[in-house]
C-alpha cells in the first residue's frame, strides 16, 4: 500500500466551477494489491446527512445535504414566549462537487461515508482500461 497526497499519482483534480461542497483537500491511499483507492476528502461545509457518490468515466460526483443558516430559528415578528410552532423550518441545501480522477482506469464505488461533518471517506475499486482490444 502506498500513500499519496492530493498532488500524487492517483489524485483527483477539483472542478472549481462545480465545488459547492467547498472541498479543500483530498488525500488518497492507493492499494495496488487490492486494486482500491481510499480518498479522504475534507470540506469547509458541514454535511448533515448521507453522501451520494456518482461515477461516470473519470468523473466522481459527490452530493450531500449541508447545514444551512436557514435551519436556525427565525423570530422577529412576536414578542413574548416562543413555542415550537414559531420555529421556521429551513430548506435543505444540497452541495455538489465533482472531482476528475486519473484517466486510463475504470472505477467502481465500493463504499462511502461521512466520518464527521467536514470529512468524507470514499473507497473506489479500479482496473486499467483496455486501450486496444485484440480479436
Amino acid at each position: 500500500m502506498s500513500y499519496r497526497t492530493a498532488s500524487g499519482e492517483m489524485s483527483p483534480q477539483f472542478l472549481t466551477s462545480r465545488n459547492s461542497l467547498d472541498i479543500v483537500n483530498t488525500e488518497s491511499l492507493w492499494d495496488k494489491i487490492r486494486k482500491q483507492i481510499v480518498y479522504l476528502i475534507k470540506t469547509n461545509q458541514m454535511i448533515t446527512g448521507e453522501i451520494e457518490i456518482g461515477l461516470k468515466d473519470e468523473l466522481m460526483s459527490l452530493e450531500a445535504p449541508l447545514m444551512s443558516s436557514y435551519n436556525q430559528p427565525f423570530r422577529t415578528h412576536k414578542v413574548g414566549k416562543e413555542s415550537q410552532t414559531d420555529i421556521e423550518e429551513g430548506i435543505t441545501v444540497i452541495g455538489f462537487s465533482e472531482l476528475r480522477l486519473k484517466p486510463g482506469y475504470q472505477y467502481s464505488l465500493i463504499s462511502s461515508q461521512v466520518i464527521n461533518p467536514n470529512l468524507i471517506k470514499v473507497v473506489l475499486g479500479f482496473s486499467p482500461e483496455n486501450v486496444s482490444k485484440k480479436n
